[in-house]
């Protein structure tokens, strides 16, 4: 529970400092699925420091699909009758299911960087990432694809209307210091096109 109390706390400063606030993702493990108290952790911290559930988006990867469905999508309901966002991360990295899509109470879904890596099938790629992403908008599961490296790809994502995008050609993983000058950065300049 340490980076989402982290996440948490730098919620609540932000909010102090005016900064601007986005969602952020925080990844939980099967272990924390598979502790009956971890959903009234996660609320007692959000209460405690006074952050909106709808701010963070909890992701799980395919690796953390029980067995047993029935007390998995238990949990996804409870996480979002509290307010949380859900994700599945690393969709199309396992085995997981596409019939599984229509019952699985998910607001995102994150596309396997692996979709973008392919040698010798980059159009039969491009086919199943625009399937999926037609199927998801069907199902109102918002789609974003993860590896994005090159403006190629992020043009075809644009055109076959994924929503969102993530990868090295927007951003590197970086410390919390630069990620709030970035967005001070881009938050400035956005301010100033607009005036």
């Amino acid at each position: 529970m340490f980076v989402f109390t982290q996440v948490c706390k730098n919620f609540k400063r932000w909010e102090n400092e005016n900064f601007p606030t986005f969602p952020i993702s925080i990844n939980l493990s099967r272990v924390h699925l598979e502790n009956p108290g971890f959903i009234s952790e996660l609320e007692r911290i959000t209460k405690e420091y006074e952050i909106e559930p709808n701010l963070i988006e909890i992701e799980l990867t395919e690796s953390a699909i029980f067995d047993n469905t029935k007390i998995l999508f238990k949990i996804m309901q409870t996480l979002k009758s509290v307010g949380f966002k859900i994700s599945m991360d690393d969709f199309g990295s396992g085995y997981s299911s596409l019939n599984m899509l229509k019952d699985m109470p998910i607001d995102v879904l994150k596309l396997d960087r692996q979709f973008f890596i392919t040698v010798g099938n980059a159009k039969k790629s491009q086919i199943v990432v625009s399937s999926i992403v037609q199927m998801a908008k069907q199902l109102d599961i918002k789609v974003v694809s993860e590896g994005v490296e090159t403006v190629e790809q992020a043009e075809f994502l644009r055109f076959i209307g994924c929503d969102m995008a993530q990868g090295f050609l927007f951003a590197r993983p970086m410390p919390i210091e630069e990620y709030e000058k970035l967005i001070l950065d881009r938050y400035s300049l956005n301010r100033k096109e607009t005036n």
